[in-house]
């Protein structure tokens, strides 16, 4: 049996291989045996009492190496034995260009998914400190100058009695001091309830401490 150097490159779906072979003895050919081996799959030598085909079925991607010798009666060998190298393509899917490119890909989409993710966020994060700013700067302030308007007015205001609809002076809250007391109590209301709503949007507020800290002022 002669030593063969081909190798062989077969695709994934041509996994299911027949290796048929002859030895060539000079006296007593009928009684030649054989031994086998495929690297890559089998650990140890089978024996083949006769020329008989050996098929191998479902073979991984892979390398292999198929080797066979032919046994006299007498039981010598030969020499060196037949060697058929064969490598299984495996799927593109399967391949390391493929994992890496995969790979490569899975991360860039998670990277870009955060990225976004993330601008969203400071985009509100921006949005709401804008708010807060605005809130804060033009009704908080307009708020502020009608209470103050309004102390003004109470302190300059002479108490005059007021007749209305058969109410005196006497009675309350129809004086023009009890009305400046009310629509400064009334803006500084709402100064106060402006100051929950900018609290309640700033984004600087967003810890449990600072909950806290509020829960304490409001008590």
């Amino acid at each position: 049996v002669a030593d063969s150097g081909n190798r062989l490159n077969l695709q994934y779906s041509e996994n299911t291989l027949t290796f048929t072979f002859a030895g060539i003895s000079l006296r007593d050919e009928g009684n030649l045996n054989y031994r086998y081996v495929l690297r890559g799959v089998d650990a140890d030598w089978h024996i083949l009492p006769h020329r008989l085909p050996v098929t191998y079925a479902a073979l991984r991607p892979g390398k292999y190496v198929f080797e066979v010798k032919a046994v006299n009666a007498e039981g010598l060998e030969s020499i060196r034995p037949a060697r058929l190298s064969f490598v299984i393509v495996p799927p593109f899917w399967r391949t390391w260009w493929f994992a890496l490119s995969a790979t490569i890909f899975l991360l860039s989409a998670v990277y870009l998914s955060i990225r976004i993710k993330v601008r969203r966020l400071l985009e509100i994060e921006r949005v709401r400190a804008r708010i807060a700013t605005d809130l804060h700067d033009y009704i908080g302030s307009g708020l502020t100058r009608i209470a103050i308007l309004a102390d003004v007015a109470v302190r300059q205001s002479e108490e005059r009695p007021l007749r209305t609809n058969g109410f005196s002076a006497s009675d309350e809250g129809f004086s023009a001091r009890g009305l400046m007391e009310r629509i400064g109590s009334n803006a500084r209301e709402l100064v106060d309830s402006m100051s929950d709503v900018v609290w309640s949007i700033d984004p600087h507020n967003a810890t449990l401490g600072d909950l806290i800290v509020r829960f304490r002022t409001f008590a």
